[in-house]
């Protein structure tokens, strides 16, 4: 749920600061609208992973005996998640492209640009990886055994792993796009 939290503000600034620079308005419709759906799956996702199974402190026990929301209802979402998540850092990171390339900065700040843009695709990378890595995860009573292997923590780290990184670089990468007229 924090996960998704996090990425809805990123998108959020993301789509603030990039409709500063697209001016077709053709363009910025498809960048509000996708965001939008975004905002919209994740914070269904921020729904499903709060309320049907209880207080957190129960949700693995209740996950495991499948009091919760079945495996693959949560699945799909995540599936549907990650690829809008992915969807939208490609267009996040494409539109501004030809905006870019029309524009009449010096070719060294372009270059600049480029490879930020570049970079935020780095994070829709992750944000692929951590979609079809999402059919492993799997609750079973074994997994939260210390002594049975694969352990929940070698099932869920790959995905875990990928979000961090997909976050990590979101928001490095529009830090850094922030940051550069202060670099003139």
């Amino acid at each position: 749920a924090l996960f998704m939290l996090t990425s809805i503000a990123l998108k959020l600034s993301l789509l603030i600061f990039f409709r500063q620079f697209v001016l077709e308005r053709k363009q910025r419709n498809v960048m509000t609208y996708v965001t939008a759906v975004y905002c919209v799956m994740s914070a269904i996702g921020i729904f499903l992973a709060l309320f049907p199974c209880g207080a957190l402190v129960h949700l693995a026990k209740k996950r495991v005996n499948g009091q919760c929301m079945p495996t693959a209802v949560w699945n799909g979402l995540l599936y549907t998640h990650g690829a809008t998540s992915a969807l939208s850092d490609w267009i996040f990171a494409l539109l501004p492209r030809l905006v870019l390339w029309r524009s009449s900065m010096t070719a060294r700040k372009k270059l600049g640009v480029s490879l930020l843009m570049l970079f935020a695709v780095c994070g829709s990378l992750c944000a692929l990886l951590r979609t079809i890595y999402t059919g492993t995860l799997h609750f079973d009573e074994r997994y939260y055994d210390a002594n049975h292997k694969p352990h929940y923590y070698h099932v869920t780290a790959l995905v875990i792993n990928m979000a961090i990184l997909e976050m990590g670089i979101g928001i490095t990468t529009a830090s850094a796009a922030c940051l550069m007229p202060l670099f003139k």
